[in-house]
C-alpha cells in the first residue's frame, strides 16, 4: 500500500528513484526480520557469545549493579560508550532493561 501511495507522488523523472528507495527500505526490513528470526532460536549461551569481550565486561558490571559512571571509570571509557555497549548488549541478548539483564544472568549463572 505504502509503495503505491509513494509512487503516486512520483513524477515521471523520479519514478525509478522512488522505486529504488522503496526497494532499499524493503531490503533493510527483510534483513532486520531475518536477524530477529535467527536470534529467536539461539540458546542463552549462544546469544552471550555473540557479545564482544568489552560488551561482556559491561554486561557483567551492569549485573553487579554498578552505575554507568562507575563502569566507565573502571574501564577507562566514556559514559556515552557504556550507553552504546548497553544498547548493543540488549539487542544481542534480545532484552530491553537492566531487570531483564539481571534475570538473564540469574537464569544462566555459568555466564557470570
Amino acid at each position: 500500500m505504502f509503495f503505491f501511495i509513494y509512487l503516486i507522488e512520483a513524477t515521471p523523472k523520479n519514478v525509478l528513484e522512488k522505486g529504488r528507495t522503496v526497494s532499499q527500505s524493503e531490503a533493510k526490513i527483510n534483513k532486520m526480520a531475518a536477524s530477529i528470526f535467527k536470534n529467536s532460536f539461539l540458546t542463552p549461551e549462544e546469544k552471550f557469545h555473540q557479545l564482544t569481550s568489552r560488551e561482556k565486561e559491561v554486561a557483567k558490571a551492569i549485573y553487579h549493579k554498578n552505575s554507568r559512571k562507575q563502569i566507565a571509570e573502571s574501564l577507562f571509557i566514556g559514559e556515552a560508550t557504556i550507553k552504546t555497549h548497553t544498547r548493543h548488549i540488549y539487542k544481542k541478548l534480545d532484552i530491553d532493561s537492566k531487570a531483564k539483564l539481571q534475570l538473564f544472568f540469574k537464569m544462566n549463572p555459568q555466564l557470570i
